[in-house]
């Protein structure tokens, strides 16, 4: 009965209680790349590119308490890294790695030659029906597991959000055809199947060039505000604004970087497949 009763009167000690006001577990845990609690996108650009940056654990050790202390000074120095369990080995990771770009390769082969293609998880089919679902995103799979990227939950891609909010898409928005021009040439239902909006668990959508990121970038800032109104009077105002804040981080990260700017969906970091 006692254990019961102090369960039920438990009280999170002050570092805890400290850390629940300063949070936003959506951004700082599950929205951004990498522990980065910094405000404005260009500072947020610059952390992650120090943390990708780092060449060893300490490096990133240290870039996550300098994150914290921004939080709070106190707050930095009453929480403690939590252990991990052992990460897998460079040979490991490596051998990931290409075992998802060997599918790619099978893929487009057995679609070539006409032949069932076979997931681990699901019966066979024939190749050509699986590359449009499977190519563009077992690509960006892969690309992420090399490049930082941002995550949201539960939402809908730019040109969704700006078509529901009654504002015109950014022109730089198109479909990414640039990015398997050959394989859209071999395999003329690929480029039947991409598109700007985002349907399906394994979709590949809008896609904005290196070159015309600035102009994302410019939509963002001048007509931000408009899309976060409409959502707000549909009672989705915080979405809006979080989706919107993520969009922005990503896309002033691919300008200084001369990225390009990507949406997909069903990609997760290694952390978090299982």
């Amino acid at each position: 009965m006692r254990t019961n009763l102090e369960r039920m009167d438990h009280r999170p000690d002050e570092s805890v209680r400290r850390a629940a006001k300063v949070f936003d577990a959506d951004l700082h845990l599950d929205g951004r790349p990498f522990f980065v609690t910094e405000g404005s996108a260009e500072r947020v650009a610059e952390a992650v590119a120090a943390y990708a940056a780092a060449d060893s654990e300490e490096a990133a050790d240290k870039l996550a308490r300098d994150q914290l202390s921004r939080l709070g000074f106190e707050l930095a120095k009453s929480l403690a890294p939590a252990e991990v369990s052992e990460l897998s080995s460079d040979m490991g990771y490596r051998n990931d790695l290409l075992s998802g770009l060997k599918t790619i390769h099978d893929l487009a082969r057995l679609a070539k030659e006409k032949r069932d293609f076979a997931d681990r998880d699901r019966p066979p089919r024939p190749a050509e029906e699986v590359l449009p679902e499977e190519l563009p995103w077992r690509s960006v799979v892969a690309h992420a597991q090399a490049h930082p990227f941002w995550i949201a939950s539960d939402v809908d891609g730019l040109e969704t959000i700006c078509r529901a909010a009654g504002v015109y898409a950014p022109n730089c928005l198109s479909p990414a055809w640039r990015l398997f021009a050959e394989a859209c040439e071999g395999f003329p239902s690929l480029r039947d199947a991409m598109g700007l909006e985002i349907l399906r668990p394994r979709d590949v959508g809008a896609f904005v060039a290196p070159g015309e990121v600035p102009q994302l970038v410019e939509f963002l800032t001048m007509q931000g505000s408009k899309i976060i109104g409409a959502a707000a009077r549909a009672g989705e105002g915080p979405m809006a604004t979080a989706l919107l804040r993520k969009i922005k981080e990503c896309a002033v990260f691919a300008q200084k970087n001369g990225f390009g700017y990507l949406e997909a969906s069903g990609v997760l970091p290694p952390e978090r497949e299982e």
